[in-house]
């Protein structure tokens, strides 16, 4: 709990580790994520929209509804834990906030227009499927950004020392 008071993890070396080893494990999450995107509903907006809609031609069944909301809430939720978390550690390393609230805005933006996208397609608004593409890659690269900012944060930063305008 010592890093919810201060902000120098150069105190808590064990909380440290304990944050890289997470940091390190979003990072394999997220590097894999393309690939489950990939497989779930497709890396393009045809294939999108064939997989949720389906394709008579190609021989693809439409999705049910159930199995797209069962799809998309098990990826809202481990998007939103992943993001509360990660936004978490980068406002606690990080003094000048203004510039990371957008980022924060940007990358909630872009969680929510992902989780919309697919079922706008599925009610026949194929054209949300490039929607849906730019949102995924908006998230993911601002995911990695906040990820590689942490691990700068916490692998190159200086003790700081205590002075009255820290807080």
């Amino acid at each position: 709990m010592r890093f919810v008071v201060t902000r120098d993890l150069q105190e808590s070396p064990l909380l440290k580790k304990i944050i890289l080893f997470f940091l390190f494990n979003l990072s394999i999450y997220f590097f894999l994520q393309p690939r489950l995107e990939k497989e779930s509903l497709g890396a393009s907006a045809t294939d999108l929209s064939n997989k949720i809609l389906g394709n008579e031609e190609l021989f693809i069944p439409p999705m049910s509804f159930d199995q797209l909301v069962e799809l998309l809430h098990i990826d809202l939720f481990l998007r939103i834990i992943a993001s509360v978390c990660l936004l978490a550690i980068v406002f606690r390393l990080t003094t000048n906030k203004k510039n990371l609230l957008i980022v924060a805005a940007l990358l909630n933006l872009s969680i929510l227009f992902n989780a919309i996208s697919p079922i706008a397609i599925y009610f026949g608004y194929t054209s949300f499927a490039w929607i849906k593409l730019c949102a995924y890659w908006t998230q993911h690269m601002l995911f990695c950004f906040i990820l590689a900012h942490c691990f700068f944060k916490i692998l190159f930063s200086r003790k700081r020392s205590t002075d009255a305008n820290y807080h």
